[in-house]
């Protein structure tokens, strides 16, 4: 019942999201998982972004619904609810639809799965999670980044794929009823474990910090499941020490990055997302923002670092 005090026992419909794209998804079904078994909630819904790996999408950035094919019922212009399977324009399927058909496969047929479309910046997405909140009538919305980068400052020198985290945090911050987790500590590479614990001690300073959930064997066992169907480096690396203790330095994103597995990998933290946003250079700058490239270009030019628009728009041009 350790969720039940980070979010409350009144909470009974209950949102998850995948704040990172790509298949932060997967991060996030372990506090879906966890919701589902600990609470028993009346409705819960499940979702990401639909900003996916290049592996998966070729295209730079994230999709709007124009650009989206498939079975998908708009209730926003960035808020899409899954009634079968979708997938970009040129790419394949979504993570998202793809743990759908998992879970519709385990007999999770009541769960509600839905695409965020980012691409409208901090502006667009709050007007989107907003609607997505008031759609469904949710008591709680908790956005799950894997890794941690979400906690970013800015300033941190592996800082490279800030903007769909950012863009997210900050929006979660300006919502009512909103909780931040990180699932797998470090999985992504992108911070230091020094870093990770200034940001945790900060963030707790000012109370932010809400609680911890770890992964059980029966979450190992049903997020296996889902990475067997879905292409993801961060959500898969904490099975491995959750399963094979498999701890210390592992290379990733084939030897470019090194990730420091420990007792923490196997956990999802939860923070306050006000107390997140309010010591990060980034939602400051993506704050009040109307588009992603708008963002894109604020952290460019403010803080000189590569963005995934970068890295994904170099990788089209090869």
């Amino acid at each position: 019942m350790y969720l039940a005090e980070v979010i409350g026992d009144e909470a009974r419909r209950i949102g998850v999201l995948g704040i990172g794209g790509g298949g932060d998804i997967v991060g996030a079904a372990h506090t879906y998982r966890r919701a589902r078994v600990d609470l028993d909630p009346e409705l819960l819904v499940l979702g990401g972004l639909t900003w996916e790996r290049a592996v998966v999408d070729p295209e730079p950035g994230p999709r709007s619904r124009d650009e989206i094919l498939g079975d998908v019922e708009w209730i926003h212009d960035r808020v899409g609810v899954l009634r079968g399977e979708a997938r970009p324009r040129r790419g394949s399927e979504f993570a998202e639809s793809r743990v759908r058909r998992v879970l519709r496969e385990l007999g999770h047929s009541d769960v509600q799965v839905v695409l965020i479309d980012v691409g409208g910046g901090v502006e667009g997405t709050v007007d989107g999670l907003r609607a997505l909140m008031d759609h469904f009538d949710l008591d709680v919305l908790i956005g799950v980044d894997v890794g941690g980068d979400a906690l970013a400052r800015g300033d941190e020198p592996g800082v490279e794929s800030p903007l769909a985290d950012s863009i997210m945090t900050c929006s979660l911050a300006k919502l009512e009823d909103t909780v931040l987790g990180v699932f797998g500590w470090g999985s992504d590479g992108e911070l230091t474990r020094e870093e990770l614990r200034q940001r945790f001690s900060e963030i707790a300073a000012e109370g932010g910090y809400l609680g911890a959930v770890g992964l059980t064997r029966k979450d190992v066992e049903f997020l296996k499941l889902l990475v067997e169907e879905v292409e993801t480096e961060a959500s898969r690396i904490p099975l491995r020490a959750a399963e094979a203790g498999d701890l210390g330095p592992i290379e990733i994103r084939g030897g470019y990055r090194t990730v420091e597995l420990g007792p923490a990998s196997v956990c999802t933290f939860y923070f306050d997302p006000t107390a997140v946003a309010r010591g990060s250079i980034l939602c400051e700058l993506v704050d009040g923002t109307c588009s992603v490239e708008e963002a894109h270009e604020r952290v460019r030019s403010e803080l000189g670092i590569k963005t995934e628009l970068d890295w994904e728009r170099e990788r089209a041009e090869r």
